[in-house]
């Protein structure tokens, strides 16, 4: 955004150190004709050639330590992405000029792309407090002030950027830009001074209730207060006002989730999902698992199973086939319980636990051969060991009884 805004005044401040800065005035005729053929080269946009005929100008005339000649090289070097060059010359034309605002700007840039941020905040601080009104106009360009602000955040120091931009907010500038005011919010969060952001956000939100942006934050600041109620009522409001996109959708769908309001939460998944028509990315499968934790959240088991069936097609995993089994095994339906628990023991084979289960409803289903395969595997795992071994003397009790009942008849 910085750079953005300065690439067109490093051009338009030619014209200004040509004709209007008081160094200038002085300029021999041989470096104004030099001045003048470099601008018409730099306003076709090419740079290198404008830069030629700048040096070639020095070699011949050495001693020409003018502003302006410094200013406009430097100009060329930013231009062409050399901020390292530039900046030395920035600072020659300083020295001999302290109160060039232009130069103080465009240093203020090279900096920042030098990631110098807080050399860049006082380089922009500098050409607010040198900056002359033109015309009569007693106002100056406080774009400046925000230039420092964002060098300042940059460089990790909220405190040196908050009073520009509570200075900027406060109603002294006649007109105040969004940006100002989410930097401010910024501020705030970084300085941990909650309490201000909240106030900041909740007068935005009584200025320009419509503004999506502003129920975004304050929602965002409810979710650090671990409010997360409030949070989601926010992010509600702000989906009426902007349609969410796909991460805006699942944070809201896991706020419902964590509040318990799974038929709301079960909605924004479906909402999240049904953006891509094809959803056969590995990380879908994850919307589809908590689509149907929300589906079994509301008691709907049926539901679960399908979000389940679709997670597992496209990335089978142990933990979705686990909790298929879970489900089945809920309702009673043994031979599918041990199905899913079987293919979770095939995908995890560093857990008994699969075993355990499979083993557990083929129990219950009857089928003691396969009980038996299963609960011997998983005795081999030291946490199932001891439940497995239980199940294992069960069945044999079972086999025993049948076959006394075989011999009495």
């Amino acid at each position: 955004m910085i750079k953005q805004q300065l690439v067109f005044i490093l051009i338009s401040f030619i014209v200004t150190c040509t004709a209007g800065n008081s160094t200038a005035a002085n300029l021999p005729r041989s470096a104004q004709t030099a001045l003048y053929e470099t601008q018409k080269l730099m306003e076709e946009e090419s740079y290198q050639e404008a830069e030629k005929r700048l040096k070639a100008y020095l070699n011949k005339h050495p001693d020409s330590n003018y502003v302006p000649v410094f200013f406009t090289l430097a100009n060329i070097y930013s231009l062409q992405g050399k901020a390292a060059k530039a900046e030395p010359l920035y600072r020659l034309a300083l020295k001999k000029d302290p109160v060039f605002s232009p130069a103080w700007q465009n240093l203020g840039s090279v900096l920042f792309d030098l990631k110098k941020y807080v050399k860049a905040g006082n380089a922009f601080e500098k050409a607010f407090e040198t900056e002359v009104p033109e015309n009569g106009d007693d106002t100056k360009p406080h774009i400046l002030l925000y230039h420092a602000s964002i060098a300042y955040l940059s460089a990790g120091k909220p405190a040196l950027s908050r009073p520009h931009l509570e200075y900027l907010t406060s109603g002294a500038v006649k007109e105040i830009k969004q940006e100002w005011l989410e930097a401010l919010f910024k501020t705030y969060l970084d300085l941990k001074k909650n309490d201000l952001a909240m106030q900041l956000v909740l007068k935005l939100i009584h200025q320009d209730g419509e503004n999506p942006k502003w129920w975004h934050y304050l929602a965002h600041l409810h979710m650090q207060n671990k409010k997360y109620e409030k949070a989601a009522e926010a992010l509600t409001i702000r989906s009426y006002l902007k349609e969410p996109n796909r991460e805006e959708a699942l944070l809201l769908a896991d706020l419902y989730r964590m509040i318990g309001t799974p038929h709301k939460a079960a909605t924004f998944y479906k909402y999240a999902i049904g953006m891509d028509s094809t959803c056969k990315q590995k990380n879908y499968s994850g919307y589809y698992e908590k689509l149907a934790h929300a589906y079994l959240a509301g008691h709907k088991a049926d539901l679960a199973l399908q979000a389940l069936g679709q997670a597992i097609a496209i990335a089978p995993d142990a933990r979705l086939y686990q909790l298929k089994g879970q489900i089945m095994m809920a309702s009673e339906q043994w031979q599918k319980a041990h199905l899913a628990f079987g293919k979770a023991a095939m995908l995890d084979t560093k857990n008994g636990y699969g075993h355990l289960l499979a083993g557990y409803c083929a129990l219950q289903e009857g089928n003691y051969e396969v009980a038996t395969d299963h609960l011997t595997k998983a005795k081999t795992f030291p946490k199932q060991y001891k439940q497995a071994g239980q199940l294992l003397d069960h069945i044999e009790i079972l086999l025993m009884a049948a076959t006394d009942t075989l011999y009495r008849f």
